[in-house]
């Protein structure tokens, strides 16, 4: 039982020493960067759904005062749900 697991302890520290080694390859010539790019907005299905819109709806009831005990009673449902 035990030599299993060391032997897929030493599996995967041999998997990572490759894929360091690889990497290390790679940035020599140039081919790979640390830097990760910034992830675009609205893009690939990233639109607002019902729920967003009445989240932001809720926030702007309580923020400008509007019925607020309406807007807690209508929150504490949607929580519930």
């Amino acid at each position: 039982m035990y030599e299993f697991q060391y032997l897929q302890v030493a599996i995967t520290e041999l998997r990572l020493m490759r894929t360091l080694e690889r990497v290390e390859s790679l940035e020599n010539v140039a081919k790979w960067s640390y830097r990760q790019p910034k992830k675009q907005r609205n893009l690939g299905g990233a639109t607002k759904t019902h729920w967003d819109y009445l989240l932001d709806e809720m926030v702007t009831m309580t923020l400008s005062g509007f019925m607020p005990s309406l807007s807690y009673s209508i929150f504490i449902e949607m929580v519930e749900s």
